[in-house]
């Protein structure tokens, strides 16, 4: 069941970066791609950017891509506080994993702009909560699509673990608190949603509790199996429980469809990495996995060759999260030389103001500095990342120096790498939980991690794994 490989979708740059460095190992190379599809499967591991969190072709641009999965495993990372469009995301991922003769057979369609409800038509609507002897068989009869080609399982699993995010009876939990109870969405345009079935709206689904999940591999195996046509939302509190839907999920169903944050695609790297292909050694503790039951890493051997020569390192600092402020401070404390732009005169400059700014970055980086943080004082405009990118691509054109980059903020990191035209990723390792090094094909150095994740000296610690001269 190890050997097949794996294609993962993200709905952004930091979350295809955190999925590719724990799915990925020595003998399981990856690549992220931040264009296609067509998609160039030349690496084991092959792992899309979607760009899609907040756009309203989400749904579409998942169904898309999975039209070209072939008989790869499929993973599908979602933001673990469920934010972007999981109603979306969900119904293509299940649409993909439903034989089309069900969608036309039951429906009558061949729409595009159908296709999500024909599959909602195709299953039961009602949401059932499964036991290791529920049934999902309604009153007076076997499903709608019960006599058609099974379609593929598809198991969503948004707990992260590691960052305190856990499911329970099918509601999210940060903290302790229930997601609606926190501040995770305070700059959402919709409030959080209450559970998980409600993020889904009229999705199809099936909570499988905690009990069934630490009920034994078989026992949630026969659960899982019964939820085929649905989403099978699973509590987890613990690497285990995701470990245990994992091994469960593939011995119901080896085409089992994934839904999940970082930490089920931890769950799934480490079963490879014990299902190795024929005549494999298991490597239960590869270089650039997560040791079991953590999700933070240290720093794989092939990644401490730190920055790339003698380039200059440049942190952009693109998220409104106050723990990254706290993080770009303890960095300049150590003689990171600062560059604030203003929210409010910056970001919604002229252009004239903007080249005036890109120029101001580009002095920056020439020595003797080593370290430049780009930061943004007030609240930042909606564009606030695409105009942030704009002026670090205008100073870095030309033949102004080619920094190592370190990008927080998934939509700020897509949106400069999109401004420097690099199309692709080799991940290494992770410096930290959620902080990916990577290389582009042309030897650059780049560091992503979403902006609500380290502690106080994540900024320090990553430039210290690149450039640790540089630091005073």
């Amino acid at each position: 069941m190890g050997s097949a490989p794996v294609f993962a979708l993200a709905d952004d740059l930091s979350g295809a970066a955190e999925v590719a460095a724990v799915l990925m190992s020595s003998a399981r190379p990856a690549r992220i791609a931040l264009s296609g599809p067509p998609y160039a499967f030349t690496a084991p591991v092959v792992v899309a950017d979607l760009d899609c969190r907040y756009r309203d072709e989400a749904g579409e641009l998942v169904r898309q891509a999975l039209r070209h999965a072939g008989d790869r495993r499929v993973f599908v990372k979602i933001d673990s506080l469920l934010r972007g469009d999981l109603a979306a995301t969900a119904a293509a991922t299940l649409h993909t994993a439903t034989p089309h003769d069900v969608v036309v057979r039951d429906a009558a369609c061949c729409d595009a702009a159908d296709r999500d409800a024909a599959v909602r038509d195709a299953v039961v609507r009602d949401v059932a909560v499964l036991d290791a002897s529920a049934s999902l068989a309604p009153a007076g009869g076997p499903p709608r699509a019960a006599h058609l080609t099974a379609p593929a399982l598809v198991v969503l699993a948004p707990a992260l673990p590691a960052a305190g995010r856990v499911t329970v009876g099918g509601v999210p939990y940060v903290g302790g608190l229930s997601l609606r109870e926190t501040r995770a969405w305070q700059v959402e345009r919709r409030p959080a949603p209450a559970s998980i079935t409600e993020a889904l709206g009229g999705v199809p689904s099936a909570l499988v509790p905690l009990a069934a999940v630490r009920a034994g591999r078989d026992s949630l195996a026969r659960t899982l199996s019964r939820t085929a046509g649905r989403i099978a939302v699973c509590d987890a509190e613990t690497d285990a429980d995701l470990g245990a839907i994992v091994g469960a999920a593939l011995v119901a169903d080896h085409r089992t469809r994934f839904i999940g944050a970082g930490g089920l695609a931890s769950a799934l790297g480490r079963f490879l990495d014990a299902n190795p292909p024929c005549g494999g050694t298991p490597d239960l503790h590869p270089p650039s996995s997560p040791r079991a039951g953590t999700m933070d890493t240290q720093v794989p051997a092939r990644s401490r060759a730190r920055g790339t020569g003698n380039r200059p390192l440049l942190v952009v600092v693109g998220t409104a999260e106050p723990a990254a402020a706290e993080q770009a401070r303890l960095l300049l404390s150590y003689g990171a030389h600062p560059v604030t732009l203003d929210a409010a005169t910056d970001l919604d400059a002229t252009p004239a103001r903007r080249a005036h700014l890109a120029q101001r970055l580009r002095e920056a980086l020439h020595p003797p500095v080593a370290v430049v943080v780009l930061t943004v004082r007030g609240q930042a405009p909606p564009t606030a990342a695409a105009t942030l990118a704009g002026i670090v691509g205008a100073a870095l054109t030309g033949d102004a120096p080619a920094p190592d980059l370190v990008l927080t903020g998934g939509e700020t990191a897509r949106r400069v790498l999109d401004a420097l035209q690099v199309r692709e990723l080799t991940p290494v390792g992770q410096i930290h939980h959620g902080a990916v090094h990577c290389h582009t094909l042309r030897g650059r150095s780049v560091v992503t991690r979403p902006g609500s994740f380290g502690d106080r000296d994540s900024l320090l610690r990553i430039a210290a794994h690149l450039a640790p001269e540089r630091l005073t």
